[in-house]
């Protein structure tokens, strides 16, 4: 009896020991633990006092949710977690797999997002709206050169809409450098207020019965305001990426804020022939604009077509002219827009306006109508969080035409609310 429990106590003994062993290399784990604490703790002032400095071609600024690809420095440099931020990170579950979704209240998802820079042509030609709270200022340059070596008017024109007088063999130059102001206003996730303030200046340079004996060569310029333009557009209906397309709808008034050619001199250059003392700058008519868009969207390209019609409200020019009906517009659209990558995008279209002839006291004046058909290739960069630089260049495709048409823009986006 006493054996057995001589027996029982050393083997007492002998856990103790190892108990206490135990207990021994678990106070020094705990000391090594501290001691990494502290060196991590030390790590993160060191990183709060003094944050990385990047070269500047990597530091870009932290844009927050605007969108865009730039990088913030602690997306480029990794730096130690707070204590809040690893005790978030342990009571968040992992994600399954996948992109995270959006947040709640997101736009992406739910509507075209105009605020990205490959999307901004895309936006100039009415595929997508801005969000609501988002007013876009762009100002932007226009560069169009003419030349005609076949038909001139010996007389005057309005833009090539209305002619006035008789044809003759002559040669015509023209240059309009146009200056734009458009303001775009997201109203709602779905409305969207557009107004466009137009400056120009035009030189027309003619030769009037060109090649022959009486040859006259006459050059005139003029700069003023243009005529002014404001739009509504809404989409009702957004697609699903596949075959249901988004769809924009847009009405719009144009206003004769510009110097009309009936309220302009004319002078006598001989020879019968009568011209402008300078060229317009307005086309003198109100005009109501309605039409509608569509964009298919298989990314990383967007479809997109559509239509617009402009009515001409006829109006009386005096008892020299009598009632003038100018032309209607009827035009067609449609291009492909490219995203190349987070910042840039390049857009190609076609845009096609045809003109119904114009009528003079009810009677058609004949060679009124025209068709200005136009290759545009176009491309978007992105310079910042909220702005853009935009550059376009078109080709004419007929003879009413401009031979060929530039414009810069620099869209910049503000959000008010």
């Amino acid at each position: 009896m006493v054996t057995i429990l001589q027996r029982q106590q050393q083997m007492l003994d002998e856990q103790a020991r190892k108990l206490e062993e135990q207990a021994k290399i678990l106070a020094e784990q705990e000391k090594t633990l501290r001691q990494q604490q502290q060196q991590l703790q030390q790590l993160q002032r060191q990183a709060n006092a003094a944050p990385t400095v990047l070269p500047a071609s990597m530091g870009m600024p932290n844009l927050g949710n605007q969108g865009t690809p730039y990088y913030a420095i602690q997306d480029v440099i990794p730096v130690p977690p707070t204590e809040d931020q690893q005790q978030q990170q342990q009571t968040e579950p992992a994600p399954s797999g996948g992109a995270a979704p959006a947040p709640a209240g997101s736009a992406e998802g739910d509507r075209p997002q105009s605020e990205k820079a490959p999307e901004q042509l895309l936006l100039e030609r009415g595929g997508v709206l801005l969000p609501a709270g988002q007013l876009q200022i762009e100002p932007s340059i226009e560069y169009d050169y003419y030349s005609n070596n076949q038909i001139a008017i010996s007389g005057f024109s309005i833009f090539d809409a209305i002619i006035i007088g008789t044809l003759d063999v002559n040669d015509i130059k023209r240059n309009i450098v146009t200056a734009r102001a458009t303001a775009r206003y997201g109203l709602t996730d779905r409305i969207q207020l557009d107004t466009i303030v137009p400056g120009l200046y035009r030189q027309d340079s003619e030769i009037f019965g060109a090649g022959t004996a009486n040859q006259q060569k006459v050059v005139t310029d003029n700069w003023g305001l243009g005529d002014i333009q404001s739009d509504i557009s809404y989409q009702p209906i957004i697609g699903d990426g596949g075959s249901i397309p988004d769809v924009i709808l847009k009405v719009g008034a144009r206003f004769p804020t510009g110097e009309s050619p009936f309220d302009i001199n004319t002078k006598s250059i001989g020879t019968g022939r009568v011209v402008l003392d300078e060229p317009p700058t307005g086309s003198g008519f109100y005009g109501v604009t309605s039409g509608f868009t569509m964009v298919w969207r298989v990314d990383p390209v967007v479809f997109f077509g559509g239509f617009n019609f402009t009515y001409n409200i006829e109006q009386d020019q005096g008892s020299q002219f009598g009632n003038i009906d100018p032309g209607d517009v009827y035009e067609f659209f449609g291009g492909i827009n490219i995203a190349l990558s987070e910042l840039v995008s390049m857009n190609l279209s076609f845009d096609d306006q045809i003109v119904s002839s114009t009528t003079q006291n009810g009677d058609k004046i004949d060679g009124s109508d025209f068709n200005d058909a136009r290759l545009i290739l176009g491309t978007s960069v992105g310079i910042g969080p909220r702005t853009s630089l935009t550059f376009n260049a078109s080709a004419g495709l007929t003879n009413q035409s401009p031979d060929f048409a530039f414009t810069i823009s620099i869209p910049m986006t503000f959000t008010l609310f």
